[in-house]
């Protein structure tokens, strides 16, 4: 293959760009080296996409034309390289000398591929290998359409994943690892390979190269193809990821969901579509909109054992006096569901009867969130451990106390004796002196954000801070909010995994289906974490634009 550099009106041609052929190019003030390339007449670039790599004292970049369509007849075009900054003389006197405001550049490998080889972000695809359909000598690459390897499929194959273009490798893969969550099970067969397109970015590209070798013949066959990660048009199209597709912060400002996923998965290696199953558990839907909800948590957060331990000495905790000594309780944030903010101080035992079916039949506050009433069984009900444990106690000692069996359920008992005794005993005495004399802990003990991040979580865990300044209520805004989930995802996704193991590591041990299991059920529960992977592959999975 003939390769032709043109520079300063030059042709510089050169056989085997391998064999370490030295050229001296320009590179601008953004760090672009632009070079004419002339290939041999018969090198067909118009469906070739030529990659090429240099290095320049020990630093390496890759270029290729991004438009894949030669310049003019003479199969020339412009070959532009986003590289590393230039090496200073000193650094390049082993290229043969300094020469003043130019870097060396040593073009070492070119690399023709077939420029159809694209995965989504945040797409799973399997890869296999087959012999050729022709040539006994080679073998292809195929897409296996799934985790099982074809008829014919080679099972005793090396695989290799390399960077070619990006600043970090671009998917994650993995081989022989489960497929299904907690516990493990459905191992990848022998001989398939899963990669999942991890990081996009606009104005970056992300390329890496695939290799197999098949292990069984002397000598060893071998073909490789270039993967390009690209950005999905969507997440999903059925019915709810249409009416997700759009959401409105505490500001009044739309924006649209699929983008902000995409943009925070694309940059944090997260698929983005958990991101948007995230945000179908945690956000309202009202009329195709999605809006940041608040939510003050008086059976879980505000019953921690430590929380007056941990910020009683805090600028936010509310006394029957004031809602704390830092910054105040903002008025501007609009558009809050489950509830506004309050202002002024109130007992945990005012939230549960604000915002619950257990004293009123309709929440006055509008929402019911801490407790359900059943008509029919004359039964509460709650998502809480806590109030559900204790519930369960009072019932099983009235029904004691009438000789009756709680499997055999009694509404007129209920309504009479268990519900009103639950009531009095939450309200006037629980933990020694009741929730009605208790002050709500409602600005720490609560959660914020469209995906619901607890304060107490920013203020301990991701150094949030005790600055005055920064009020729990901030966590609402977009710009605050989204460093510290991020922040809160890697962290835990660390915990998760081995200690020799790294959150953007590839081949976890336990598979990378386990390890976001296990990252999401330790943001919550189990079940929170099955219920989000479960929507993410129902409803919300990267689309082309044509899907």
């Amino acid at each position: 293959m003939e390769f032709s550099i043109v520079y300063g009106g030059e042709y510089c041609s050169f056989e085997n760009p391998a064999g370490g052929y030295s050229d001296i190019v320009q590179m601008d003030a953004n760090g672009i080296v632009n070079i004419n390339l002339k290939l041999e007449d018969n090198f067909n670039i118009s469906t070739t996409e030529i990659i090429l790599k240099f290095e320049a004292c020990g630093s390496s970049c890759y270029g290729y034309d991004k438009s894949n369509k030669p310049k003019n007849a003479g199969n020339e075009f412009l070959l532009s390289v986003d590289c590393p900054p230039a090496p200073t003389p000193e650094e390049c006197l082993q290229w043969g000398g300094a020469v003043p405001g130019y870097t060396h550049y040593n073009a070492l490998d070119y690399i023709p591929s077939d420029p159809t080889h694209e995965i989504l972000l945040g797409e799973s695809k399997y890869f296999e290998t087959l012999n050729h359909p022709s040539d006994p000598n080679k073998i292809i690459i195929t897409d296996a359409n799934g985790p099982t390897l074809s008829t014919g499929a080679l099972t005793n194959v090396e695989w290799v994943v390399s960077n070619v273009v990006g600043d970090r490798l671009g998917v994650y893969y993995e081989i022989e690892k489960p497929q299904s969550i907690n516990p493990p099970a459905n191992l990848l067969p022998s001989g398939l390979i899963r990669i999942i397109g991890r990081f996009y970015e606009e104005n970056k590209e992300y390329i890496v190269k695939l290799e197999v070798n098949d292990l069984n013949s002397n000598p060893v066959r071998s073909t490789s193809i270039l993967l390009k990660v690209v950005r999905p048009f969507q997440l999903g199209n059925s019915p709810n990821a249409i009416a997700r597709r759009m959401a409105l912060d505490i500001y009044g400002v739309t924006y649209n969901v699929d983008d902000i996923c995409i943009k925070y998965g694309g940059e944090f290696g997260i698929p983005p579509q958990y991101f948007k199953a995230h945000f179908h558990k945690e956000s309202p839907l009202i009329n195709n909109m999605l809006y940041p909800p608040f939510r003050y948590e008086p059976w879980s957060a505000e019953l921690w054992t430590n929380l007056a331990h941990d910020y009683e000495d805090g600028h936010f905790w509310v006394t029957e006096n004031n809602m704390g000594s830092g910054h105040q309780v903002p008025t501007d944030h609009q558009n809050l569901r489950y509830m506004d903010y309050v202002n002024t101080p109130h007992s945990v035992w005012w939230f549960i009867e604000q915002f619950s079916k257990l004293v009123h039949n309709e929440p006055p506050g509008g929402e019911s969130l801490f407790g359900e009433y059943s008509p029919t069984t004359g039964l509460f009900s709650f998502i809480y451990y806590k109030p559900s444990k204790e519930y369960r106690l009072i019932r099983e000692e009235v029904y004691d106390y009438f000789s009756l069996d709680t499997e055999d359920n009694d509404p007129e008992i209920n309504n009479t004796f268990v519900n009103t005794d639950f009531i009095e005993f939450m309200r006037d005495s629980y933990l020694g002196v009741g929730l009605d004399n208790r002050m709500a802990q409602s600005r720490i003990a609560s959660s914020y954000s469209p995906l619901q991040l607890m304060y107490t979580t920013a203020e301990h865990n991701l150094d949030y801070g005790t600055n005055p300044e920064n009020a729990p209520e901030y966590l609402s805004i977009p710009s605050v909010y989204w460093p510290f989930i991020l922040s809160n995802l890697i962290r835990v996704r660390q915990e998760v995994l081995p200690a020799n193991e790294d959150v953007y590591g590839i081949d976890w041990t336990d598979g990378h289906n386990e390890v976001f299991f296990r990252t999401y059920e330790e943001w919550n529960s189990a079940d929170y974490a099955e219920e989000l992977i479960d929507f993410s592959n129902l409803y919300y999975l990267p689309m082309r634009e044509q899907q």
